[in-house]
C-alpha cells in the first residue's frame, strides 16, 4: 500500500513538475531602457501584454540602463527588447527585428532657448559651434550627431528632464530628444511657460520590438499581431490610456 501511495505521489510530483516546467516556457521576458518616459512604458507593457497573450505567452517585463538591456539581449539572458529603432538590427546581429513597428515614427526635434537658431536635418549641424546635447542610449542620435558635432561639444545625458534644465542654465545651446517625450514634459509645472523653443526637425524613426534569433518565427507571427491590434484601433486606445494620469 505504501509503495502504491509513493508511486502515486510521485507520478503527481511529475506532472505538477512538468506543467510548471510548460508554463516557465510560455513567459517571455522583455526588457526597455530604464530611462523611457512613463507614457510610453506603460504603452509598452499594455500592447505587448495583448500581443503575447495572443500568441500564447505571458509577458515578463524588466527594465535595465540601456547598455545593459543591450548586453542581455544579445547574449540571450532575455527573451529580447520592446523598443529599439530600425537600424538597431545593423549592430547587433543576434537580435531579430520585428517588423512591423510599435507606434507611429517618432520624430526626433531639436529645442533651445535662442528662438533665432535654425536646424533642419543632422547635416544642418555641421560647421557649427553649438554644444549639442542628446539623451544616452538612443542610437539614432548618438551615430547622427557623431558624424557632424565637433566630440567636444556634443553630450549626453541620462533623462529628458536633465537636457532641458541645462538648456535653461545655458549650459548647452541645442538639445535633441523625441518630440512626443519633449512634449509630454513641457505640460508639466517645471517646464509649462519656461522659454523653450523647438528650433528644427532632425529625423525620423520607427520603434520595433527585437527578439534574440531563437525566436525567428515567433518575431513574424508578433508583426502580423501587432498589424491586427493597429487595424482594431486598440493600440491607440492604450496610448490613450497610457496618458490618463
Amino acid at each position: 500500500m505504501k509503495i502504491r501511495h509513493v508511486a502515486i505521489m510521485s507520478l503527481f510530483l511529475g506532472v505538477v513538475l512538468s506543467s510548471s516546467s510548460v508554463y516557465a516556457e510560455q513567459n517571455m521576458v522583455m526588457v526597455t531602457f530604464d530611462d523611457l518616459d512613463e507614457v510610453g512604458k506603460k504603452t509598452l507593457q499594455l500592447v505587448y501584454t495583448e500581443a503575447f497573450q495572443r500568441l500564447g505567452y505571458k509577458l515578463v517585463y524588466r527594465e535595465y540602463p540601456g547598455k545593459r538591456a543591450s548586453l542581455l539581449a544579445d547574449q540571450g539572458a532575455v527573451d529580447g527588447e520592446l523598443a529599439r529603432t530600425y537600424e538597431y538590427a545593423e549592430t547587433h546581429p543576434n537580435l531579430i527585428r520585428v517588423e512591423e513597428s510599435t507606434f507611429s515614427p517618432s520624430v526626433f526635434v531639436a529645442y533651445a532657448t535662442d528662438s533665432t537658431i535654425r536646424l533642419n536635418g543632422w547635416e544642418s549641424l555641421r560647421n557649427t559651434d553649438y554644444k549639442v546635447e542628446h539623451k544616452r542610449g538612443v542610437q539614432m542620435p548618438h551615430t547622427k550627431l557623431m558624424e557632424v558635432v565637433l566630440a567636444e561639444n556634443l553630450s549626453a545625458i541620462t533623462r529628458t528632464e536633465q537636457g532641458l534644465k541645462k538648456l535653461l542654465a545655458g549650459r548647452t545651446d541645442v538639445y535633441i530628444d523625441s518630440e512626443y517625450t519633449i512634449m509630454q514634459l513641457l505640460q508639466t509645472k517645471a517646464f509649462k511657460g519656461a522659454p523653450l523653443h523647438r528650433v528644427g526637425v532632425m529625423g525620423t524613426i520607427t520603434n520595433h520590438a527585437y527578439l534574440h534569433f531563437t525566436h525567428k518565427d515567433l518575431a513574424r507571427q508578433l508583426s502580423a499581431v501587432l498589424r491586427q491590434m493597429k487595424a482594431e484601433g486598440l493600440i491607440a486606445k492604450y496610448i490613450a490610456l497610457s496618458m490618463q494620469p
